[in-house]
């Protein structure tokens, strides 16, 4: 069965529904909602997160961690042939103020290109995380970042000396 522990998880599969309570037999849709039921918890579950793409965007809880790479049609067995991709916005995973350990295990991740000009494109954000956020066996891919804006013309600059008295031709 489940690489893991089932009784301290969450389950999430891309046909479940968010208004289910994330068992294995009634795992919710997104992996946002997996992580909103896991930290809801004490301790904070685990997400297992079954192969399949997900179109969101996601902020990680401290203490929450996510694992993709399960197969739901399977028993809710792990392994690599199960490919789990986040395929979020401009910012696809956001980690902010960890306190706990947190970890991202066996996960797709892609960040839209930027949509404005100027704009970033950033597929896992982190800050304030101090060593609690763990990366492991993911494939992160940023987008691309918006094209530069439009310059503001310099000022002209004559090339003639208006005032100045005459020389003294080198007396």
């Amino acid at each position: 069965g489940v690489d893991g522990d089932a009784a301290y998880a969450i389950f999430v599969s891309s046909d479940g529904n968010d208004a289910d309570n994330g068992t294995r037999a009634r795992p919710v849709r997104t992996i946002q909602q997996g992580i909103t039921l896991a930290s809801a918890q004490a301790p904070p579950f685990a997400v297992y997160v079954s192969a399949g793409f997900y179109g969101e965007s996601i902020t990680l809880a401290s203490g929450v961690s996510v694992y993709g790479l399960y197969n739901r049609a399977d028993a809710w067995k792990r392994g690599s042939a199960n490919v789990t991709q986040l395929l979020g916005g401009a910012t696809a995973v956001a980690a902010t103020l960890l306190i706990s350990p947190t970890r991202l295990d066996g996960l797709g991740i892609t960040a839209a290109c930027a949509g404005t000009p100027g704009g970033n494109s950033i597929a896992v954000y982190a800050s304030e995380t101090g060593t609690y956020l763990a990366i492991h066996g993911c494939t992160i891919i940023a987008g691309n970042g918006g094209g530069g804006t439009g310059g503001v013309n310099g000022s002209t600059v004559s090339d003639t000396a208006t005032g100045g008295g005459g020389g003294n031709n080198g007396d």
